[in-house]
This record gives C-alpha cells, sequence and structure tokens, in this order.
C-alpha cells in the first residue's frame, strides 16, 4: 500500500487511473539509478539525463566520481535520494518531466566552512513496467527521436498551439537568424533560474524569497531553434550568473540561467544574455 501511495503522489494526473487497477498491476520497487560521491566546499548541482549525469556549479572542480546502474526513464516518476555521507543539505530541486526533456537537477550545500565528502545513492521512484501506458499520455503518436518538436502535447498546452518560429522569428527561416539580446535585472534572495524559449522566458524560484522588481526584454530576435550559444555579461550582482543549459533538440531549444545569490537577503542583479 505505501509502495502505491508514492506512486499517487508522484502521479497526479492519472489518480484515478491508478485507484481503478488492483494493487499488484502497479507495484514495483524503487528503480536504483546511480551513485554519486565527491568533496563539496560551498555547493555544487547534479544534472541528470538518461544515462548522463553531470556534475555543475561552483564546486565542479572537486574530485567527484560517479557510477551509474540504469539510466533515467523518459516517463513519469519521481527522485529520490539517500545521502549516505555528507553533513549539508542535499535535495531534488528539479523532478524529470516531459516539460524539460525528462531532467532531473540535484542540488548539493556545504553550509559549514571547509570541504567535506559526500556520497549519494539515487532511486527513480516510478513503473518501469506500465512505463508505455503512462508515457503514451504525453508521448502519443510520435517518436523518440523527434519527441521534442513533433506533435507535443506539452507545447499545446503551453503555447496554446502557436508556432513558435512564427511567433519568435517573424516567419523567417532559422538557418538565417539574425542575434538577439535579452537585458535582464531583479532581486534575488537565494536561487533562481530563468529559462528562455523563443521570446518567451519563465522564472523559477528555487530557493528562497520570490523575485522582485523584474525587468525584461528581448532585443532583436528571440532564441532560434537551432543550436546557438548564450553568452553573458554580467553588469550587478554579488553573486554568481551562469547559463547551466544551452539550448539543443533534446531540451525543445531552451536555455537556461541561474541566479545565485550567496548571502542572506536579497540582492540586485542585472546581466544582457546574447546569442
Amino acid at each position: 500500500m505505501s509502495v502505491l501511495r508514492r506512486t499517487i503522489v508522484a502521479l497526479p494526473a492519472i489518480t484515478a487511473l491508478l485507484v481503478a487497477v488492483p494493487n499488484a498491476a502497479f507495484a514495483a520497487p524503487d528503480q536504483a539509478l546511480f551513485v554519486w560521491s565527491g568533496t563539496v566546499d560551498r555547493e555544487v548541482f547534479i544534472v541528470v539525463r538518461g544515462r548522463d549525469v553531470n556534475t555543475q556549479g561552483r564546486d565542479a572542480n572537486l574530485p567527484s566520481r560517479v557510477r551509474v546502474a540504469n539510466g533515467l526513464p523518459r516517463a513519469f516518476g519521481e527522485l529520490r535520494v539517500n545521502v549516505e555521507e555528507g553533513r549539508g543539505n542535499v535535495g531534488v530541486i528539479e523532478q524529470p518531466s516531459a516539460r524539460n526533456g525528462y531532467q532531473a537537477v540535484i542540488r548539493i550545500q556545504d553550509i559549514r566552512g571547509g570541504t567535506d565528502r559526500y556520497r549519494l545513492a539515487v532511486y527513480w521512484d516510478g513503473d518501469s513496467r506500465n512505463g508505455d501506458l503512462i508515457r503514451g499520455r504525453d508521448d502519443r503518436g510520435r517518436d523518440d527521436r523527434g519527441r521534442d518538436d513533433r506533435g507535443r502535447d506539452d507545447r499545446g498546452r503551453d503555447d496554446r498551439g502557436r508556432d513558435d518560429r512564427s511567433r519568435d522569428d517573424r516567419g523567417r527561416d532559422d538557418r538565417n537568424a539574425g542575434h538577439g539580446v535579452l537585458r535582464w535585472s531583479g532581486r534575488v534572495d537565494d536561487l533562481v533560474e530563468i529559462r528562455i524559449q523563443g521570446r518567451r522566458i519563465e522564472y523559477i524560484t528555487r530557493n528562497g524569497a520570490r523575485l522582485a522588481n523584474v525587468n525584461s526584454d528581448i532585443d532583436g530576435n528571440g532564441l532560434p531553434r537551432r543550436l546557438v550559444d548564450v553568452e553573458l555579461v554580467r553588469r550587478d550582482g554579488r553573486g554568481e550568473i551562469d547559463v547551466v543549459q544551452q539550448p539543443n533538440p533534446r531540451n525543445n531549444f531552451t536555455a537556461v540561467i541561474r541566479v545565485y545569490d550567496p548571502r542572506g537577503g536579497a540582492a540586485n542583479y542585472d546581466f544582457v544574455a546574447r546569442w
């Protein structure tokens, strides 16, 4: 019964379907994904997509290693982390979903002075045996090789059936796309992600108080649906501003900029992103 309860929490959209099916049909043990071990002084982010596990953040250059047992499934589920060693804060700040290309992000914060050793065992709570049934609600009728751009249900829900190219580039061919510039300023308390797709900008407060005094404007063309490099020019801010995800077909050409303010209270940030 406890396994079924966890599954229902992870899958709010299909709760009625799970209740209507006998418990045994959906009961499945947690799937071990990988074990990560490394040294952290202040903070790292562990980004997971499939069998790729990348260490990012300010301490990414410190020694670390990962042993992968299984890839993160492209299906509904929830990441769970067992901290086997380490004194700081560890949490999943981004769970996998169709919208983010089934990517997960784990954050490790070492809150004391000096470095410490961490060891994490990471699991996926889901039902691998019924993955095709569950995925069919998001990915119905499309090939995984084109799952970012062909018939996405997510795009229809988020963008009300719009054509990204027509909205972002005024009907032009992306192969001849020009450059674009995002000018952004705001007041950040702890950790915020800024997501750019075409001319659309979204904000996700990962930790701390909500954003305040936000001003953003895109000059020129929106982020094109082709491979480009997003570069940053800092104008103001006492913490860190980093591009943690460059646009590519796997993430539906979405760039992610992460603003991290490590001190107490909020502070003003101002930057320019170019592509």
